[in-house]
This record gives C-alpha cells, sequence and structure tokens, in this order.
C-alpha cells in the first residue's frame, strides 16, 4: 500500500514528497539539501510511525552535489540508521558519483540504488523479506 504524505518546508515553502510503501518510506530531496531538509526528513520519519525499517532517499531531481550537501546526505543516513532504519540513496547520477568519488568522498557508510525496485530489495534484504 502506498500512501503519499507531504511535509511542508518552514523556511522555503515547498513540501518535502514522502510516501510509505509497506514499512519503506520513499522521500523525494529537494535540490536544495541542508538541516531544514534533514528536519523535514527526521520529523516525517517519525511521523509515519512504528513499523518503518527503511528509508529510501530519492535523490534522481538532485543535478549537483557539493561537498556540504553530501556531508547533508551522510549525516541523515547515518540519523535514520540510528533511529533503526537502513537508508539507501536511490537515483544519483552517474556524473555526481564520478565528481563526489573524485573529490575523495568516502562513500563507505551509503548504500545506492538505481531505482526504486534495487532500493526496495536492499532495504528488504536486510530485513529477511527480500
Amino acid at each position: 500500500m502506498t500512501t503519499p504524505m507531504g511535509m511542508a518546508a518552514a523556511d522555503s515553502g515547498r513540501d518535502l514528497v514522502t510516501n510509505r510503501l509497506g514499512d519503506c518510506l520513499v522521500v523525494v530531496l529537494p535540490e536544495d539539501l541542508g538541516q531544514a531538509t534533514v528536519e523535514l526528513v527526521r520529523s516525517g520519519f517519525s511521523r509515519a510511525g512504528s513499523g518503518i525499517s527503511g528509508v529510501i532517499l530519492d535523490c534522481s531531481g538532485l543535478e549537483v552535489i557539493d561537498i556540504d550537501d553530501y556531508q547533508c546526505l551522510k549525516r541523515l543516513a547515518r540519523m535514520l540508521s540510528l533511529l533503526g532504519a537502513r537508508t539507501v540513496l536511490m537515483g544519483l547520477r552517474p556524473g555526481v558519483v564520478a565528481a563526489l568519488i573524485g573529490l575523495g568522498c568516502d562513500a563507505s557508510e551509503l548504500e545506492g540504488a538505481l531505482g526504486l525496485e534495487n532500493a526496495l530489495a536492499l532495504v528488504r534484504a536486510e530485513a529477511g523479506r527480500g
């Protein structure tokens, strides 16, 4: 079952689009990452209630990610992990990935998937539901 949820960013006037797919929360990240986005995802995770075992962060709309944005993604993944959710980055563009690796960014803490099916499989494999 897919349940759409929207969270408005207080300072940007935009919504953070989220959907619940069973025990996974799919979050479409806005182009402007930052602490406000991290807080919106955290509050959305809390509002989704119990039973969320994974969060898929849809990065397909991010054309450019600088080092600060990348650190924000890492903090967000770490925070969700501490809350008990496996986090998968979905839809990172090959050019973005190449640029981040070229800048020496450490991706060891992050998992990625090209599309939603692969991301769901990664989240559910850890819980033995794959």
